[in-house]
């Protein structure tokens, strides 16, 4: 019986084995999202054991299995998915997104890294309709405002031409620019982010410090921003069509002065019985202009059309191939009546084939075409809202001539001076522009194992630029006349750019039980070539030509190029346990030609750790607790021609003017980054960031003594640092069948410092007008206004200051020597504006020396003068965003606000119309009983041009920003028979109101292209578009 038993038992276990090696078996597949695009990472495993595989850079996955078995596919940012292995091999799987906060992140990182293993911040803004796509958006940068803590975006003037300002959490340049460095699909890039088109742009990726932005080096020391294209995603060819027209006009008006403090006769017109006008004997500026007042603002400055239109193709062939073809066409007039219009041309075509199971190759190529027409739009001279608003206010600026032409100028009144007529300007004087940009890369990917793969790139990025600047024959500037220009003039400027980037990398991904361990090593080549050429001539001998060769007088010709060129090389690894501990490390060295000889190479690296919380956390309503630091460098090259000597070559002689620097290199930015990510209820997203960087070694141009063969030498001495604390929410509190509401909310504050000067002297920093390929557009500023100081912020306003109590007077043997006055304490008091005056003078006109009432200044008892000090900081308490998206049924309902609190601007636009007599705070002043004197040229307040706290004013604002309504007809809708899928209505608007006590048009003000600057010196204003869309899908 036994042995029965044994042999019954023998054959059982036989049955079972043999089983279980004919169930044995390897399924394939491939993870795809919800588009049909590979995933690359994703994990595949036996539920119930340790084994398992990730998928390739393809999707695709290989593993050995046994019927029955349930393998769990999971990748984050996506929900889990469970599937029983049955008869087939092969097992596809589509995975749903499951939230924003683990999406795979590119930038910052050598190759796709989900969101949640990474040890530092990297915000993402996502262009999926819902709602950033609605809203006419000509520049790219201006989708981050409102929408990534820490990044502050500036849209300083109307212009569309202008490329919009943009820090990234701080400034760590003094005499820099402060660009983040832009890619685009991975191609490093030059240029100005308005030459790409928002329809082609599926998401923008920002890191905005060293401890991010360690991987690029010495390129990326103010951040980066990476853009992100479409691919094809659907089975079948889909098309899309979309028309978006409206227009564009200025938010609000400027206080303009209605009266004046001249004389009048019986007739309420101006006295002149002495033979010039003069000034009222009352002293009081309320006397009203003669004739009809007359709004020459907003007849010149009115709405102008705007319109978009763009085509695109796309499809995904299974897993041979996938592509984006695309068309635009964005044509904005902006505000001003007569410019013309900037016209942006655009295509691209972004293709992927698998050519093998092993290698894949990715083409992007974007062509566009840009043009337009230039306008001064900040200082004075040929400035358009300059004589606007300094022109006289009852003379019609639309007037015409005898022939239909405008006046070319207008001599003033008597009081008022003679001034430009801004229409006449606009239609004769040429500024054109027209840019040309081609940015493509050929990308090859190998795969030797599923662990081991490789990838090779090559970009370009060209771009070339033509600018005419066209006086006709004829054209007259002004009652003295300027032969260089009025007799004929013209001048073309051409330059040229073509980077070129090479690179080749080597990606070890594999896992071992609990731990997986990644690591890329990359090559990287850099080629930067730039040249330009100019030409002028005047004195033309005929009128109607616009050739070079027709100028008599003033002929030159100009050109010259430089070359840059850089080698990089860095090794990155990650390791991370069961998900949940992640270390990174990343070294680069960076070999570049605008280093000195003598620092040829320089060395930046990070260090990063992350700690899931939440893995060892049970708790069904908390999905992800991360804590995160990093700490790493970044750098910042110097400007070509920086480490060389430098000549002025004239008839002459040769004078030196800087001698060279072997030893320049690039300054180093080192960052401290912590910070926590909570995701909570698949619901709400929370993320807290604090940010500590210093620079060393920043670059100042340093004055030398008389003994030294040279003015100046660049060098390394300077010292800065930030302080920033960002905070972003992301939540969908309701989400239902019919109804869905998502909100998103950002914050962000920054102290940012100068801490060093090494052995130069505190100074003002001299800013130039915005110049374009080589020639300036703007004036100089008025006012040298903006300190470079140790211990300062950036953005320290310097000047005079009012006393406002008696307490800031100087007192000395108890007599007050503010003004130079010499009088007793006693007879001092504070008026009705708040400013201390002589009380004996009050009501009375004249200056501050000859018992005028004048406000008087603060005053240096050392050097026995006005006293210099710190009036304003324009850096912002706090900037923040909240955005809401409504979606009920087919109707979505799309809104952003946002807001900078605090943050000072010079206003020096206000300043010089109480000189002109120009402005509506005198009308306040003479309604109030006070003398003109009060405020006018000659007094203290308008302080000789010279900065004064009187025109320092909150540049606080709280902005709706965008609004967009829509309404999509489905297929459910739409007739079976019409070969559409979708149509899309949408009505929109941008820069739709401000609130603010500003006085000037607009408080978003940016010179020099950087939010840093905030001086108003009569800046275009920027302007608010409405649009409505319709958008078709076959």
């Amino acid at each position: 019986m036994k042995t029965k038993f044994t042999m019954i038992l023998t054959l059982f276990m036989a049955l079972i084995v043999q089983t279980t090696f004919a169930q044995e078996k390897t399924v394939s597949g491939t993870v795809s999202d919800e588009n049909g695009l590979p995933l690359l990472g994703a994990t595949v495993v036996i539920s119930g054991t340790s084994s398992g595989t990730t998928t390739d850079f393809d999707g695709k996955y290989l593993i050995n299995v046994n019927t029955g078995d349930v393998l769990n596919i999971s990748y984050v940012g996506y929900s889990d998915i469970n599937i029983t292995v049955g008869e087939s091999n092969t097992v596809n799987v589509s995975m749903q997104s499951d939230n924003s906060l683990d999406e795979v992140i590119v930038t910052g990182v050598a190759s796709g890294t989900s969101r949640t293993k990474l040890g530092f911040r990297v915000e993402s803004v996502k262009l999926d309709g819902k709602g950033i796509q609605t809203i006419p958006t000509p520049d790219v940068a201006s989708v981050l405002i409102g929408k990534v803590a820490g990044a502050q975006v500036v849209q300083g003037g109307g212009n569309p031409l202008r490329n919009t300002a943009v820090i990234l959490r701080g400034a760590s340049s003094i005499e820099g620019s402060t660009d983040p460095l832009i890619i685009v699909d991975g191609i490093i890039t030059e240029g100005n982010l308005n030459q790409f088109s928002s329809q082609d742009i599926k998401s923008i990726e920002v890191i905005k410090g060293a401890a991010a932005s360690s991987l690029y080096g010495s390129l990326a020391g103010n951040g980066v921003i990476q853009i992100i294209t479409k691919k094809g995603t659907t089975d079948k060819p889909q098309f899309k069509i979309r028309f978006e027209n409206g227009f564009s006009n200025v938010q609000s008006n400027y206080p303009l002065a209605k009266n004046h403090d001249r004389l009048l006769d019986a007739n309420g017109n101006f006295d002149i019985s002495s033979g010039a006008i003069v000034a009222d004997p009352d002293g009081l500026f309320n006397n009203p202009w003669p004739g009809q007042i007359i709004d020459n603002v907003s007849k010149f400055v009115s709405p102008q059309p705007y319109s978009q239109i763009d085509l695109t193709v796309s499809q995904r062939l299974d897993d041979i191939a996938s592509y984006y073809l695309s068309a635009g066409q964005t044509e904005v007039e902006g505000i001003l009546d007569g410019l013309g219009s900037t016209i942006r041309q655009n295509i691209r075509l972004n293709l992927d084939l698998n050519v093998t199971d092993k290698f894949k190759l990715e083409l992007n190529n974007y062509l566009v075409k840009q043009t337009g027409i230039e306008v001064t739009q900040a200082g004075q001279g040929d400035n358009t809202f300059f004589n606007l608003l300094t022109a006289d206010p009852t003379v019609d600026l639309s007037q015409k001539d005898e022939n239909g032409n405008f006046f070319p100028f207008f001599s003033g009144n008597g009081f008022l001076n003679e001034y430009q007529n801004p229409l006449y300007i606009v239609r004769n004087q040429g500024f054109d522009q027209e840019n040309t940009r081609l940015v493509s890369s050929i990308t090859g990917k190998y795969k030797f194992t599923d662990y081991l793969t490789s990838n090779v790139h090559l970009s370009t990025d060209r771009g070339a630029s033509e600018f005419t600047n066209f006086f006709p024959k004829g054209y007259i500037s002004g009652s003295q006349g300027a032969p260089n220009t009025d007799n004929g003039f013209i001048l073309n400027v051409k330059s040229d750019y073509s980077r070129v980037n090479s690179s080749a990398q080597l990606n070890f991904n594999k896992t071992f039980g609990d731990f997986n361990i990644k690591s890329s090593l990359r090559y990287l080549h850099e080629d930067l070539q730039r040249s330009f050429s100019t030409a002028q001539s005047s004195n033309f001998l005929t009128e109607g030509v616009t050739t070079l060769q027709q100028g008599t007088q003033n002929i030159s010709i100009n050109s010259g190029s430089t070359r840059e060129k850089t080698q990089n090389v860095f090794l990155t690894a990650d390791i991370d346990w069961k998900d949940k501990i992640i270390l990174g490390g990343l070294i680069r060295t960076d070999r570049s030609s605008l280093f000195g000889e003598n620092n040829r190479d320089q060395i930046f690296y990070r260090g990063s750790f992350a700690y899931r919380m939440g893995e060892d956390i049970t708790a069904d309503w908390l999905d992800e607790l991360k804590f995160r630091v990093s700490y790493g460098t970044a750098g910042l090259r110097p400007n070509f021609g920086d480490i060389f000597e430098n000549f002025n070559v004239t008839q002459t002689g040769i004078t030196p003017n800087q001698i060279g620097n072997p030893n320049l290199q690039s300054p180093t930015i080192s960052e401290l980054e912590l910070g926590f990510d909570v995701k909570l209820l698949n619901k709400i997203s929370f993320s807290l960031t604090y940010a500590d960087s210093k620079t060393k070694d920043a670059i100042l141009t340093v004055p030398l003594s008389g003994a030294v063969p040279g003015f100046t030498q660049r060098r390394n001495i300077a010292e800065t640092a930030y302080q920033a604390f960002e905070a972003s929410l992301l939540a969908t509190p309701i989400d239902n069948d019919n109804f869905t509401w998502e909100v998103g909310v950002t914050y962000s504050t920054v102290n940012n410092e100068i801490i060093s000067l090494g052995d130069v002297a505190p100074f003002n920093r001299n800013l130039s007008g915005f110049s374009n390929v080589g020639v300036q557009i703007d004036s100089n500023p008025a006012v040298n206004l903006f300190r470079v100081e140790a211990g300062q912020p950036f953005g320290a306003i310097f000047g005079n200051q009012l006393a406002k109590s008696i307490d800031d007077l100087t007192v000395v043997d108890g007599l007050v020597t503010n003004e130079g006055l010499g009088l007793p304490l006693s007879d001092f008091s504070v008026n009705e504006f708040g400013h201390v005056i002589v009380t004996a003078n009050e009501n009375q006109a004249g200056l501050v020396t000859a018992d005028g009432e004048q406000a008087i200044r603060k005053w240096d008892l050392n050097s026995n003068q006005l006293a210099v000090n710190r009036i304003g900081d324009t850096n912002p308490d706090f900037i923040a965003g909240i955005k809401n998206t409504l979606t009920y049924k087919n109707f979505s309902f799309y809104s952003l606000i946002d807001m900078q609190i605090g943050g000072d601007i010079y206003n020096y636009t206000k300043q010089f119309l109480y000189f002109n007599d120009r402005h509506g705070d005198l009308d306040n002043f003479g309604a109030a009983g006070q003398q003109s004197s009060y405020a006018n040229g000659s007094s203290t307040i308008y302080n000789g041009a010279a900065p004064i706290d009187y025109f320092v004013e909150d540049g606080s604002f709280v902005k709706i920003r965008e609004i967009s309504v829509s309404y999509t007809l489905g297929k459910s809708i739409l007739s079976s028979k019409i070969p559409v899928e979708e149509i899309k209505f949408i009505v929109s608007g941008r820069n739709l109101y401000t609130f603010t006590n500003y006085s000037g048009f607009d408080p978003e003000v940016a010179l020099s292209g950087s939010p840093i600057y905030k001086l108003d010196e009569f800046s275009f204003p920027n302007f608010r578009t409405y649009a409505a869309t319709i958008q078709i899908t076959f």
